[in-house]
């Protein structure tokens, strides 16, 4: 009888320890995150789609490029994405501002042959 007590704590305690662990990482209000979208020469980029993972939240940057979200976990994963630049994943990680900056994909594809190229040659 001893050990069926003994086991049934441990148990609940651990059940707790857990659910005590999810709820730290889970915020109990909404969290608003805001910023600013520029392009690699600091200019503002309006239109860029922001999207947190989970729970399908989508904004899009005004003209200055300024933006917000709002998401319900410090761990949730935001996407910066606008056609032809290259995606931005973030975990804002407590921060409540966050500065992007999105780098063209013709740079970016240059950028990765360059490399590819002085990588096969060295």
């Amino acid at each position: 009888m001893k050990r069926v007590i003994l086991l049934s704590i441990i148990v609940l305690w651990m059940l707790v320890e857990k659910l005590s662990a999810q709820s730290q990482d889970t915020l109990a209000y909404p969290y608003k995150i805001t910023g600013h979208i520029y392009d690699e020469l600091g200019n503002a980029m309006p239109g860029v789609s922001i999207v947190s993972k989970g729970d399908g939240n989508h904004q899009l940057s005004d003209f200055e490029g300024k933006y917000h979200a709002t998401i319900y976990n410090s761990n949730t994963i935001i996407y910066f994405m606008v056609f032809n630049y290259s995606n931005v994943e973030y975990i804002p990680d407590g921060r409540t501002e966050i500065d992007i900056t999105l780098i063209s994909e013709k740079k970016s594809w240059l950028k990765k042959k360059w490399l590819g190229l002085k990588h096969m040659f060295h």
